[in-house]
């Protein structure tokens, strides 16, 4: 996915999340993790629509002629094998593996289906459909697929990794608050304390 895209969705999410400064550059990591997480589980979903011969919900019809031309792909086909074989492998009885490393990247996928006659252009960033509703416009100037800009439009709530790491935040905010309001309290008894053991100031 190119990265000006990614950074158009994040600039909004970042308009509607609050964090600390110093924290921007683990929100931006785990952001574009879940994006391609969810982006590559929607692809998948729509693809094996379209083995059981059902067309998916939510999905631009020229975006999902150019998938199902990419599906049909020997080069495809050949990858799409490999990928499940090595998912599927029992490694010599070691059993499944969670992950590896057969499987071709979000990023390269993406590269993969850009469309020929107009460069940038990406297939599956239609409506992405509950999942994985996209991030409204900003400023950017955006010329492309206008079923991208609608996607683009739609608030995104379903970017549950980061929506933990602010509420975990905030929590941690609340307890330090509390904290200081307590040593707070601490120091204005302890400073009445001695004020209430001086001795009255005698007349001269």
């Amino acid at each position: 996915m190119p990265r000006e895209d990614r950074d158009l969705w994040f600039k909004q999410f970042a308009q509607d999340f609050n964090w600390e400064r110093d924290l921007t550059t683990e929100v931006r990591r785990m952001f574009d993790v879940e994006m391609a997480r969810e982006f590559s589980h929607t692809v998948n979903q729509w693809k094996q629509k379209w083995v059981l011969g059902e067309t998916p919900k939510c999905i631009n019809e020229k975006v999902y002629e150019g998938l199902k031309d990419h599906w049909i792909q020997p080069a495809t086909k050949k990858t799409s094998s490999t990928n499940s074989n090595n998912r599927n492998s029992r490694r010599g009885g070691k059993g499944i593996s969670t992950h590896n490393a057969g499987s071709t990247s979000f990023f390269t996928r993406g590269k993969q289906l850009e469309t020929p006659k107009t460069k940038g252009r990406i297939f599956g960033l239609g409506k992405l459909g509950k999942r994985t509703r996209s991030h409204p416009t900003s400023s950017y100037m955006y010329n492309r697929d206008p079923e991208l800009e609608r996607a683009l439009q739609e608030k995104d709530d379903r970017i549950e990794v980061l929506e933990k790491l602010m509420e975990e935040e905030k929590q941690a905010n609340k307890k330090r608050d509390e904290e200081i309001a307590k040593k707070d309290a601490e120091m204005a008894k302890f400073m009445q304390d001695v004020l209430s053991r001086l001795p009255p100031n005698s007349s001269s």
